[in-house]
């Protein structure tokens, strides 16, 4: 599982550096963001960006993280296509805070504090 890190003093970024979020990599996806969630800023916004798949079980460890952080310590920015569809399809469009891109979370954060 790749994925590139940015701390600043708003967020932890946590961009995926990978096309496909699946049953293979679902553990490893749950098992790394827990860990991370011990030792970095709230909130986390997970960029979607350059994933083009993402299946249930995938989903299952976003939700999994979520109800460990609480939707304030949580964005998804970046779902487009296929992942978007998923989060559509499974209604976790209304569950989740989705932003369009990463520059509107950053700007959701400001405006909130």
């Amino acid at each position: 599982m790749k994925f590139r890190i940015t701390s600043d003093t708003k967020a932890t970024i946590i961009q995926f550096q990978e096309s496909r979020l699946d049953a293979m990599n679902a553990p490893k996806i749950k098992y790394d963001l827990a860990a991370l969630s011990k030792n970095h800023q709230f909130p986390f916004i997970l960029d979607l960006t350059d994933v083009s798949f993402i299946d249930s079980s995938a989903l299952g460890a976003l939700v999994n993280l979520l109800k460990t952080l609480g939707n304030d310590n949580l964005m998804i920015c970046g779902a487009s296509g296929m992942v978007k569809d998923l989060f559509s399809l499974t209604r976790m469009d209304k569950i989740f805070n989705l932003r369009s891109d990463l520059e509107d979370s950053l700007e959701s954060i400001v405006t909130a504090s």
